[in-house]
């Protein structure tokens, strides 16, 4: 059994097959939080189970939220909460926060400013309070729970939300790929945000040799708004101390380092052209 976080749906099966893995236990969670859970299912693509009948609930400390994944703003009902999530429907993981039990604390930041936006107020009850995760999780009618994206990361496109980690999923098992990252940027006088995949190719592969590849899996498996305006040849992405992508970092300097090959997606062709 292999246990960690993180393990992509587009490649999970093709990994416990090679490697002759019989269980993944994918965890989800994060080390300051409170919502945390487990695929102990062994379901592929799953990072845990919230019971879908509202008595069960109590047994849990986790809810999902309705959130506009493009302004960050709740959802709210007349009288002020959280409009909470049912099976089927997609919103943000948080945590109930209750400061009478240990595993159900936050107990925040050394910034008190970086604390209190983690906190959001009003969810179930007047006066309560939950840890915000920024994760937006799809919640299945099983009471399966999927990641979807990373809120701050979801952009809008000709009127349309673009998920970067459906975008991202279509590139996985291509061989010579070694990284890659999407976002989005604003482009002036430019309505909405376009998408920018930027990719680490492994020393065998030329982009010149492998751009159309990644031109017909986009036209194959995205609808025309999701496809990447730009695709970015790089020698490497921009990470924290802890490998985290660090795409602020990426959508400032997206269009600006000449070091790196820029191909721009061509709508009349349908495919990738170098972009100078």
């Amino acid at each position: 059994m292999f246990c960690g976080l993180g393990l992509r749906p587009t490649i999970w099966e093709e990994f416990t097959q090679r490697f002759g893995i019989r269980k993944i236990a994918e965890l989800y969670g994060a080390t300051e939080g409170n919502a945390t859970c487990v695929n102990i299912d062994n379901k592929v693509g799953v990072i845990g189970f919230l019971p879908i009948y509202t008595y069960f609930m109590k047994t849990t400390s986790i809810r999902i939220v309705k959130v506009d994944p493009i302004s960050r703003e709740y959802l709210r009902r007349p009288n002020g909460l959280c409009q909470i999530c049912k099976p089927g429907e997609t919103g943000e993981i948080v945590g109930m926060i209750r400061n009478d039990n240990p595993t159900r604390r936050f107990e925040g930041y050394l910034d008190r400013q970086e604390t209190d936006k983690k906190i959001i107020k009003n969810v179930e009850v007047e006066g309560d309070c939950a840890f915000a995760s920024g994760d937006l999780i799809y919640w299945d009618t099983l009471g399966y729970l999927h990641f979807k994206d990373r809120l701050g990361d979801t952009f809008r496109c000709c009127g349309e939300n673009v998920s970067t980690t459906e975008v991202e999923n279509v590139l996985q098992g291509i061989k010579g790929i070694e990284e890659l990252a999407v976002y989005g940027i604003e482009i002036e006088g430019k309505e909405g945000k376009h998408g920018v995949c930027s990719i680490v190719l492994n020393k065998f592969v030329e982009d010149n040799t492998i751009i159309d590849q990644i031109g017909r899996k986009f036209k194959e498996n995205l609808p025309e708004y999701a496809i990447p305006k730009f695709i970015k040849f790089c020698e490497g992405l921009e990470k924290t101390g802890t490998f985290k992508l660090r795409k602020g970092e990426m959508r400032r300097n997206a269009l600006f380092d000449r070091r790196n090959n820029l191909f721009i997606w061509n709508r009349s062709l349908r495919k990738y052209m170098e972009f100078n």
